[in-house]
């Protein structure tokens, strides 16, 4: 329901509060504040005034309800405000996900054992918000993300161990994650590692067992935080390893950018905005054994020799034979062809130096994709390369001041759109192809149909965008394996420290952000004695 997203995402008052219960919904609040939603009155119900009757203030102008949602929901609220009668998943514990994991390595030839590392999605089957097509993309989004940071060059399907799927499995040897301690660098993000080795832990023999059969303390991490964590720095260029600057990785990819341009082997198109900046661009191409290695140059405001139209025939180099042509770049992004035919990226400073993040200045993510407007890494470029690389629309060949040589240069290596257009679409063809084949094993449906890849959202982005939310009370609930939320909330009530942890708001009905739970997970399981947290360091 479009106002489920609403009520959890805006200023309405009664923001965080279990929408999915109706007793919350149709229930007095106090003796002066009236339910929410009054059942068959819909021009009584305070929600319908809010963000029905007039628009919520809130909310941007995009996002107000349609006049048939308006007209949905005044009909659901005059008729009653009924909730469908719906089938709950069954609830699975840290109990179920050892059991699975233990199953799983005693079927495993003993030799193959330690390689095996699994990613859960246990809290994610247990919150009723999350519908079962979405646990179908954040299983996609695993089996995307981890063929992302692979140099192999097969797609790697990770392996359901049991019947729900909650636990896949990868061998960290398909991924050549095996040399380097990848997994312990993983581990060492990770806020939410919990082992059972104390005697009074109900789950002390299984864990134990899990822990020896594994040869690892935690050898499982909840899949939504490493998607989240995985897709940006500083663990994904630490996953990935990626060099430290743009020579060196296209030394490691074979690509001689500087040759290619007095060869005029590449192929490139400028334009005067991108999508991620109001400044010119510049995306080139650069052939490796038929893969396409993507970079492109970026331009601050205002910058001397950052007009394409003046300066076409950039970057500027020692000994470059067009020096008055030579436009100088502020940046740029890389669009690495993997061996598996996915991609990876890394932004570079002017000097070619990795970062994190683009300058607000140069570019930024409109999507929002890592919460802020800053262009991060690798997760900001995913959303907008959804499917490889976008068409492009050269206006330099066509358009620039050069004449003589420096002409027959641009149109050496700005072509015609056509043919820029068939190295793009080859491109796009490998990549769309490794994600079809890394992410419609986890797109089937109930009915036995698979989701077009096409037509699904990015899913490594969109589970991103979900883990930044902020957590009510069942979301809390839900990650830390308790199933009983009424008793959750008369524990907190009853427990001081628990409310002096930042638990406190979920009794008032608000949410709590994730990183003030990160902080304080290790803290709040200990007092709720669920595991003893580890750190790897």
């Amino acid at each position: 329901m479009f106002f489920v997203r609403l009520l959890r995402e805006s200023r309405f008052p009664g923001a965080g509060l279990n929408v999915l219960d109706r007793d919350t919904l149709v229930t007095r609040h106090g003796t002066e504040r009236p339910p929410y939603v009054i059942p068959g009155q819909a021009a009584r119900s305070p929600l319908w005034h809010l963000i029905g009757d007039r628009g919520h203030p809130g909310l941007d102008r995009v996002d107000q309800l349609s006049p048939g949602d308006k007209a949905l929901l005044r009909r659901w609220i005059d008729r009653g405000a009924e909730f469908p009668p719906t089938d709950r998943r069954p609830f699975r514990t840290e109990r179920d996900i050892l059991s699975s994991i233990r199953d799983h390595l005693q079927k495993t030839p003993a030799a193959d054992r330690r390689h095996q590392r699994y990613f859960t999605f246990a809290n994610l089957n247990n919150h009723p918000e999350v519908a079962a097509a979405d646990l179908r993309l954040c299983r996609s989004a695993l089996a995307k993300l981890v063929n992302s940071l692979s140099w192999e060059p097969a797609i790697v399907v990770p392996k359901v161990v049991d019947s729900d799927a909650i636990v896949l499995c990868i061998d960290l040897r398909s991924l050549g994650w095996v040399k380097d301690g990848l997994w312990r660098e993983i581990l060492k993000f990770c806020p939410y590692g919990l082992t059972h080795g104390s005697a009074r832990d109900p789950l002390h023999e299984i864990g134990e067992e899990v822990q020896a059969l594994a040869g690892e303390d935690i050898p499982h991490v909840r899949a939504d935080w490493f998607v989240a964590m995985a897709s940006r720095p500083p663990l994904y260029p630490t996953l990935l390893r990626l060099p430290d600057r743009a020579r060196a990785l296209e030394a490691k990819l074979g690509v001689d950018v500087q040759s290619d341009f007095l060869c005029g082997t590449l192929a490139r198109a400028g334009f005067a905005k991108s999508g991620v900046s109001t400044q010119n661009q510049v995306a080139e191409r650069h052939d490796i054994s038929g893969r396409g290695y993507w970079k492109t140059y970026d331009f601050g405001p205002k910058q001397a020799g950052g007009d394409l139209f003046r300066f076409p025939l950039g970057p500027d180099f020692e000994g470059h034979p067009f020096p008055s042509q030579a436009f100088v770049p502020a940046g740029s992004a890389l669009l690495v062809p993997l061996p598996n035919g996915l991609q990876a990226y890394m932004l570079v400073d002017r000097a070619g130096a990795r970062i994190d993040a683009a300058p607000a200045e140069i570019a930024c993510d409109p999507l929002r994709t890592a919460g802020t407007s800053a262009l991060v890494a690798r997760l900001s470029c995913l959303a907008c390369h959804k499917g490889g690389v976008f068409p492009l629309q050269d206006e330099v060949r066509h358009g620039c001041e050069a004449t003589g040589p420096a002409r027959v240069k641009v149109e050496a290596l700005y072509p015609e759109r056509a043919e820029l257009e068939a190295l793009r679409a080859k491109d796009q063809r490998r990549f769309s192809g490794a994600a079809r084949e890394a992410m419609s094993p986890f797109l089937r449906t109930d009915a036995g149909t698979t989701e077009d890849v096409r037509n699904v959202p990015e899913p490594i982005s969109a589970l991103a965008r979900w883990y930044a939310k902020d957590l009510g009370l069942e979301a809390v609930a839900s990650e830390l394996g308790i199933e009983d939320v009424t008793t959750f909330r008369a524990k907190i009530q009853g427990n001081a420290q628990l409310r002096k942890l930042g638990l406190e708001p979920l009794l008032l009905g608000n949410a709590i952000r994730r990183d003030d739970w990160h902080n304080a997970f290790d803290l709040i399981a200990v007092e709720l004695d669920v595991g003893t947290p580890h750190r790897a360091f």
